[in-house]
Parts: C-alpha cells; sequence; structure tokens
C-alpha cells in the first residue's frame, strides 16, 4: 500500500454503521439536554471510543448539516490528558428548548 492510499483510508474503518448510529444518537441526547457541549461531552456520556477517536468529528459535522447542533466559533481545552488537554470545538444545541 502507497502513503497515499494510507491517507486516503477512513480515520477509523472500525468504526461501522452501528457505532457511527450510537454517536448520532449520543449527539442528540446531548443537544436535546444542553445548550452547549464538546466532543468531550459526548465521550464522557458514555459513546465508546473506536481505535480512532477522530471518527467522532465527521459524526459532528453530520450533526451540523442535519441541523442538530452549529459551531459556536469558541474553543476549550480538553479535559483528557490522553488528548494533550488540547483544543476542543463548543457546539450550540439547535434542538433544546431554549434554541
Amino acid at each position: 500500500m502507497t502513503i497515499t492510499q494510507d491517507i486516503a483510508r477512513p480515520a477509523a474503518p472500525e468504526a461501522d454503521d452501528t457505532w457511527r448510529a450510537l454517536a448520532m444518537a449520543t449527539i442528540e441526547e446531548l443537544a436535546l439536554k444542553r445548550a452547549e457541549f464538546s466532543a468531550d461531552d459526548v465521550w464522557l456520556a458514555g459513546l465508546p471510543r473506536p481505535k480512532d477517536s477522530r471518527a467522532l468529528g465527521g459524526i459532528l459535522a453530520s450533526a451540523k448539516r442535519a441541523g442538530v447542533i452549529e459551531d459556536t466559533g469558541r474553543i476549550v481545552p480538553s479535559v483528557f490528558q490522553s488528548g494533550h488537554y488540547g483544543p476542543r470545538r463548543v457546539w450550540r444545541s439547535l434542538v433544546t428548548a431554549g434554541a
């Protein structure tokens, strides 16, 4: 396999349709309960991590396209040391009672 083929492969091939559906359901549940949240909150809600947790980014983008959430333009540090406390985007729910 070439480097180009490796780069073109999905970030987490084991993040199958079942995992993606569970991830979207978790995001939708958080969006119904909270006005704002980050990807860390999705993990803390109990979503199991696939081998490559970057797979969650695609699901958050799908939730944005579906009108469930929108980007607030704010960034917060991760609560996880494993992520080196890196930056996390804050999402605003478009489906909470107050939205």
